[in-house]
């Protein structure tokens, strides 16, 4: 998943500034929300990764949480959480998941 991930939508977020304006936010949620909707879709245990871990549910969600929000900017994690809810949107009925905003 990440070699896959070196385009141009990928390099932009990894640039945004904390402090980028709500429509760059707004557009690059929007670019972003298809590579996550194929990702999830490509990667189904990223809907459901309890079966593939030791630790319970909660402890995972705690540590992506963390994980997030030590890696990411506030700009970022914004666009995460936009995009993520966007992608839900896109995903085949059959795949929607519950995945929640970052």
């Amino acid at each position: 998943m990440v070699e896959a991930d070196n385009g141009p939508v990928d390099q932009e977020f990894d640039g945004l500034p904390a402090d980028a304006d709500e429509a760059t936010r707004q557009d690059l949620a929007e670019r972003l929300a298809p590579i996550l909707a194929t990702h999830i879709v490509d990667y189904p245990w990223l809907s459901d990764p309890a079966p593939h871990v030791s630790a319970g549910e909660q402890v995972i969600r705690q540590t992506v949480v963390e994980a997030v929000v030590a890696l990411y900017n506030a700009a970022q994690v914004d666009v995460l959480g936009r995009a993520c809810v966007l992608a839900q949107k896109l995903l085949p009925p059959a795949l929607e998941t519950g995945i929640e905003e970052a």
